[in-house]
């Protein structure tokens, strides 16, 4: 009966495809079908999308299809084929889909597993349960999607082999402390955080969320962020390189960030870039945005200020559905306000009490302030004698980052300092000042003429 039902269905998406392909002429095809196998082709590549046996025995998965060579497997291609006993992969493949294997004899076969591990020749196509350290074994060159997701492992380690690592292959995993990268392999590698990059480093593929990681400032090399490379990870700030390009659906959710600069070329947020993320207060693009996808900003509730230095009020935004934190923040443009000092509320302040200012700098100079754009202020805090008043000062240094936090404490158990006597200064450089001069003498002339 099956074996009529497939038949069946062989000739009515024949009729309906009405797609030939051959070797000679490599049309390619949406779908298309060769013995027991429907394939797709994409860039002159087969990936075989569903099986139609019988189902029993010892496979040997065809190494071409209508002239295609054959890179992927689809997901639960071979699922609960009861019968399957073995099956033989050809050297092309470089992909195979989640549950491909699931449920079929030869997954059922505890012999043919590697501790909790399930290869097929030098393809790892299923786990069981992974808890401590998880080497996988040398030789293996694919690891198929989802094959480590959820597990409880603590530390992966992967093989000079290793050619392809499956897509959600390591989402999920909790307990996950560090990814260690063989030095000699040619497609992947790692950093003294346990983070797995592309072998150039050009791609942040996934983060451990048990990492220790905290601040971490990103290599110029990385041009994109996987989806939920740093999600649930214990990140607190990141700094991202000026050139990164894109970054993936929930990339940093459930994570600690307290402010992010979004680099020029980045001109979007995922849905659910950021969801979770209760301890976002500033949020800086450099570049136009114009797509704000579904909870990008979920539960962004202390988000105060977002900040665009290349947009201009009034510009087209799309903003869907769950970022509520988006409307409720302050929208500045081009940044023409000088400093913004951002400060809880407060009347006095008590001994142990701690007051933390945060400011935000503009890109030019102005009257009220001389702080450059993309500089840092190094504070030193001044506080009397009697403990009655704080005075913080910051001096232009040269780096990279354009926030920072001044703390101000009551030094003394009697000591109270008000509100009022909380006080800022900039202590700029010499050609700062000339420079600041100049542009108000410009500013004057274009003004009376």
């Amino acid at each position: 009966m099956r074996k009529i039902i497939s038949v069946f269905m062989s000739l009515v998406f024949v009729m309906l495809t009405a797609t030939v392909v051959t070797a000679a002429d490599k049309v390619e095809a949406a779908w298309s079908i060769e013995g027991d196998y429907y394939y797709s082709v994409k860039n002159g590549e087969a990936t075989i999308e569903s099986y139609y046996g019988s189902g029993t025995g010892h496979i040997a998965v065809p190494q071409t299809l209508g002239g295609y060579p054959v890179t992927g497997l689809a997901s639960t291609l071979f699922y609960y084929e009861t019968g399957l006993t073995g099956v033989t992969l050809p050297d092309t493949i470089r992909s195979i889909g989640s549950y491909a294997f699931y449920g079929t004899r030869y997954y059922n076969d505890r012999a043919n597993w590697t501790g909790e591990l399930l290869y097929i020749d030098e393809y790892l196509v299923d786990s069981g349960t992974l808890l401590g350290n998880i080497r996988i074994k040398d030789g293996t060159r694919v690891i198929a999607d989802s094959v480590l997701e959820g597990k409880d492992m603590k530390e992966l380690y992967i093989p000079q082999s290793v050619e392809n690592l499956g897509e959600g292959a390591l989402i999920d995993c909790e307990k996950l402390q560090k990814i260690t990268v063989h030095e000699d392999n040619p497609y992947f590698a790692s950093d003294e955080n346990g983070i797995l990059y592309n072998k150039d480093k050009s791609e942040l593929m996934a983060v451990p969320q048990k990492a220790d990681i905290g601040e971490i400032v990103l290599p110029e090399s990385v041009k994109s962020i996987a989806p939920y490379a740093f999600a649930d990870t214990s990140l607190t700030q990141i700094t991202l390189p000026d050139e990164l390009e894109e970054i993936g659906e929930a990339a940093f959710r459930n994570t600690g960030i307290n402010h992010i600069i979004i680099p020029k070329a980045i001109d979007r947020l995922e849905d659910y870039t950021f969801d979770g993320c209760k301890k976002m207060r500033y949020i800086t693009f450099c570049g136009k945005v114009n797509y704000i996808g579904y909870y990008a900003l979920g539960g962004c509730e202390n988000l105060r200020f977002v900040f665009f230095e290349g947009y201009h009020y009034g510009e087209k935004i799309d903003i869907f559905n769950g970022n509520e934190a988006w409307d409720k923040a302050s929208q500045r443009y081009g940044f023409d306000d000088g400093i913004a000092i951002d400060a809880p509320q407060i009347d006095t302040l008590v001994y142990g009490d701690k007051l933390v200012l945060d400011i935000i700098k503009a890109r030019n100079f102005d009257e009220s302030a001389t702080l450059v754009w993309g500089k840092s202020e190094e504070v030193e805090l001044e506080i009397s004698e009697d403990g009655t008043h704080c005075v913080a000062t910051p001096s232009i240094k040269g780096n990279r980052k354009r926030y920072v936090s001044i703390e101000c404490v009551a030094q003394k158990e009697d000591s109270v300092i008000h509100g009022d006597d909380i006080s800022l200064t900039v202590d700029c450089r010499w050609y700062q000042k000339i420079f600041a001069f100049f542009r108000m003498i410009f500013g004057l002339i274009i003004v009376y003429s």
